[in-house]
Order: structure tokens, then sequence, then C-alpha cells
């Protein structure tokens, strides 16, 4: 699989279009690498990764890894 594809699907939307060569390529457009990006896709349900993917897509804030890697604190009821 490509860099295009890999980031496309670990993202959940057609977010780049032309194709990515390298990982420093995949870096400038969203802000991480593609390990760390499928670091946090693996653990998506646990740290803030799906709220910094809405920033990237309708905001156009690059990804910080720190940030996006923080636990999400659940409410017990």
């Amino acid at each position: 699989m490509n860099l295009q594809k890999q980031v496309n699907f670990y993202l959940g939307v057609k977010f780049i279009k032309a194709p990515v060569y390298s990982d420093n390529e995949v870096k400038e457009l969203i802000g991480i690498s593609v390990i760390e990006l499928r670091h946090l896709w693996i653990f998506s349900g646990r740290n803030c990764f799906k709220e910094a993917v809405d920033n990237l897509i309708h905001n156009g804030v690059k990804i910080d890894f720190k940030k996006a890697n923080k636990l999400k604190i659940k409410e017990k009821l």
C-alpha cells in the first residue's frame, strides 16, 4: 500500500489527493509521520485522535502528536 492510501485510510477520509513519496512529505502535510499516525489510529478509542483529525480537515490545523495522544478522561456516572 502506498503512503497516500495509508494516510487516507488512517485519517478515515480522502485528505491527500496527490501521490506522496516520503515520510517527510507526509509530515509536512499533516504534521506527524506515518508511524505516529498509525499509533494514534490504533489507540483512537482512548486518545484525542478523532478530534485532531476533525481539526485538520475542517480548520487546516496540523496534528500535534503530544496533544492528540493525550488520554480521554471518562466520566463516571
